[in-house]
């Protein structure tokens, strides 16, 4: 169990967003994200920039 104060870094907001990490971790960050708005806007972002890097085209010839 975490400390009361722990906050999961931008790195471990990453690892979750990709799910590479344990499900312990993953465990301990959504506990948190549950009450931590703070933390929670910043997931969402990660995870927003992940969705449109995803859709994004990777191939540079079909922009022209």
């Amino acid at each position: 169990m975490k400390p009361a104060d722990w906050h999961p870094t931008d790195d471990d907001l990453m690892l979750d967003a990709y799910r590479d990490n344990t499900p312990e971790e993953r465990a301990d960050i959504d506990s948190h994200l549950a009450s931590c708005v703070a933390c929670a806007a910043i997931a969402r972002e990660i995870r927003t920039l992940q969705h449109l890097a995803s859709e994004a085209d990777p191939s540079p010839e079909s922009a022209t």
